[in-house]
């Protein structure tokens, strides 16, 4: 007779090592040691042989991290990934995503043009654009063959590092030679948020365990609002409503709850230090946003039709801008970066599966694809890591046809 039942022992020791990794990577990016990228690597490489989708799930903790690696750990990490998917696509078909992998190559074709041609040509940018996009298609593998649990663990326990970095150094996004900026520290935390909400919501828990829950979802919601990120503050608000209009029957416990997180919103902002002429500024010129785009579409206007259709290529976008700055839109930067045949494909993978997404019911999948396209069509670049992992995630459960996809659970 077994003491331990073996599969909860194996997802407690897979815990244990994202927990030590997370942990160990948070004193270590804080200190600026140069040790951060080789343990980020030997994990990926350790990872390997514990669990098929350790690496990937790791790789979701490095990218959110934002943990420095050079062009040579890069490329060990990516090949290790790109290894293990292509051994489970031996295993196991991969018919529901060959539509979307079939459209994405033909975009890789005129992705290649366009940085050939492009204003500053990078065939660099251009092969980890591609790397990328192989690990967004992974992880929908993962999420319609069921695999999600490492997937989730690596966004909460990411996500939670960078709030507990922030718990101990209050805006450390603002110190000279930050890692995370001031949106990335709001977009990794966004999302456990909304996953601690749901959870509360949605599964039968002990109420110590939801009250714990709660107050992260709290401390988070606080951080967001010291980062001053509009943008990811209403995609949370927005998803969170939907989480809360979905996944609760009793309409008086819901006004309660919406009435409790609009207190809490608004003595946190009484905490924090309101630039108000900055806020008068934004609430009138949009925080600059409609002015870069605008500035952008006519740049790119009148470099020409070729320019239109196939864009400036992965970094050319900087050739379109005054002081050296971004689109300010993930999704509109696949225009300025990849033209007219690039913007069609993200806005045809968006619309295909939210399309899916709805068809099938699956209420959490729609709340966090709100969320993510909420905060990535006023944040990032064609390649902003945290937009093509939920992405991925949105995609997967698109293609999935079991009923993991409609009551998403958490348990070990």
């Amino acid at each position: 007779m077994r003491i331990v039942n073996d599969k909860k022992w194996n997802s407690i020791i897979r815990i244990a090592y994202f927990i030590a990794f997370c942990l160990t990577e948070f004193f270590l990016i804080s200190g600026s040691s140069p040790y951060s990228s080789l343990l980020a690597v030997a994990a990926v490489c350790v990872g390997f042989f514990l669990d098929k989708n350790l690496p990937i799930a790791l790789f979701i903790c490095i990218s959110i991290l934002k943990i420095p690696l050079n062009t040579a750990e890069s490329i060990i990490v990516f090949a290790v990934v790109i290894i293990v998917f292509l051994y489970e696509i031996r295993m196991h078909s991969i018919s529901a995503l060959r539509h979307y992998i079939g459209v994405a190559s033909i975009f890789a074709i005129s992705a290649l043009f366009s940085t050939i041609f492009g204003l500053n040509p990078s065939l660099t940018a251009f092969f980890f654009f591609v790397l990328n996009w192989i690990c967004v298609f992974y992880i929908a593998f993962c999420i319609s063959k069921g695999q999600h649990q490492l997937i989730f663990y690596a966004l909460l326990l990411s996500g939670l590092t960078v709030l507990i970095q922030q718990i101990i150094n209050p805006l450390s996004f603002l110190e000279e030679g930050a890692i995370l900026n001031s949106k990335d520290v709001a977009t990794a935390i966004a999302v456990p948020v909304f996953l601690f909400v749901w959870i509360v919501i949605n599964e039968r828990l002990s109420m110590i365990i939801k009250v714990l829950l709660l107050v992260l979802a709290t401390l988070g919601l606080i951080t967001i609002i010291s980062t001053y990120s509009r943008g990811v503050l209403i995609s949370l608000f927005v998803s969170i409503l939907y989480a809360l209009f979905a996944g609760i029957r009793n309409k008086n416990f819901l006004i309660i709850i919406v009435a409790s997180v609009l207190v809490i919103a608004y003595f946190s902002l009484a905490d924090v230090v309101v630039d108000y002429d900055r806020i008068s500024a934004n609430l009138e010129g949009g925080n600059g946003r409609t002015e870069i785009w605008r500035l952008f579409f006519q740049e790119i206007w009148n470099l020409g039709p070729s320019r239109v259709l196939f864009g400036c290529g992965p970094g050319g976008q900087i050739e379109l801008s005054i002081d050296n700055t971004y689109a300010h839109s993930a999704i509109l930067d696949y225009f300025f970066s990849f033209g007219l045949f690039g913007f069609s494909f993200i806005i045809y993978i968006l619309s295909s599966v939210l399309a899916r997404l709805i068809r099938s019911k699956s209420r959490f999948f729609i709340g966090l694809y709100i969320l993510n396209i909420f905060m990535f069509s006023t944040h990032g670049n064609y390649v902003i890591s945290l937009f093509l992992f939920l992405l991925g995630i949105c995609m997967g459960a698109a293609c999935d046809d079991s009923s993991f996809r409609k009551e998403m659970t958490f348990r070990l």
